[in-house]
């Protein structure tokens, strides 16, 4: 059964479009880069497809938790790198929760998210730091 919302193609068409509105570089010649960029593209155009995330007028996704919270992201700067330096190091995921809180305006609680939902952020976040 299909649970889609949005036909897969319009999905992908709407990744492609807030990679274009926020200069995101979706290409890379390395192999590793290249699977890790794959799987974060296709957990993004599920997510759109689902209808659990929604690409604004300005390319800017936002994210619907199961809970109600709309987790809508913002452009990354150099203090979203910066919020990453208040994690221990060797705290990966910490780092990681860290710029995604930076990222949707201090709105993202980890313990009010499922794992997909932060396996998601966790994608979104990963494609606005790869430049």
């Amino acid at each position: 059964m299909n649970t889609d919302k949005i036909a897969p193609e319009m999905a992908e068409a709407e990744f492609y479009r807030m990679c274009e509105l926020l200069d995101l570089d979706v290409t890379t010649s390395n192999d590793e880069d290249k699977e890790q960029l794959e799987t974060h593209k296709a957990k993004i155009i599920a997510a759109i497809a689902s209808g659990t995330m929604t690409i604004g007028d300005d390319g800017l996704p936002t994210v619907t938790t199961k809970a109600g919270a709309d987790l809508a992201f913002t452009m990354p700067t150099g203090a979203t790198l910066l919020e990453a330096d208040k994690a221990p190091s060797g705290h990966d995921n910490r780092r990681m929760f860290l710029m995604i809180g930076a990222l949707t305006r201090g709105k993202f609680a980890p313990s009010k998210c499922t794992v997909k939902e932060t396996a998601l952020l966790i994608s979104v976040t990963a494609l606005f730091l790869a430049d």
